[in-house]
């Protein structure tokens, strides 16, 4: 079965059987409903420290800290890849610690809406090589002239 007549076969199917697999998962979401709150309630009464934790990986800073690792350590990702992999660009082994991550961005003057960027492309995220960018288009303007091998004025 060639790859376009699997697509249009299981188009066809999900199409002639939607409301029987819906069903199938609205039923045994009301089955399993309780079970799944008490094994939640359970989790979150083992973990004390879950409220503050959740709340922390909504912070711009983890999310930027986190796509930071993803993009030097995650070869499922494209910019790993095509970009980090090859040059080995990696993270500072102090910066493995998201809470020193955090105090020294803190104490450089981040707020909000600002972006981390390399001066040196070839360089490790590093102290002595990541700045903040008050302006993320400023931020992509450099990267799109570093990927097309220009130079930056």
């Amino acid at each position: 079965m060639t790859k376009e007549a699997k697509k249009e076969y299981m188009k066809k199917y999900r199409k002639e059987n939607h409301d029987r697999i819906l069903a199938h998962h609205r039923k045994w979401n009301a089955e399993n409903h309780d079970q799944k709150i008490e094994q939640n309630h359970k989790w979150r009464k083992n973990n004390p420290d879950y409220e503050k934790e959740y709340m922390e990986r909504k912070h711009y800073l983890w999310r930027a800290w986190h796509a930071m690792f993803t993009r030097c350590y995650n070869t499922n990702v494209k910019e790993c890849k095509l970009y980090y992999a090859p040059r080995r660009i990696a993270v500072c082994k102090q910066w493995f610690d998201y809470d020193k991550f955090k105090a020294w961005c803190l104490a450089r003057g981040w707020k909000r809406g600002m972006v981390i960027h390399r001066p040196n492309v070839e360089g490790d995220y590093k102290p002595s090589n990541v700045v903040f960018l008050s302006d993320p288009s400023e931020h992509a303007k450099i990267h799109w002239e570093m990927r097309k091998g220009g130079t930056i004025e």
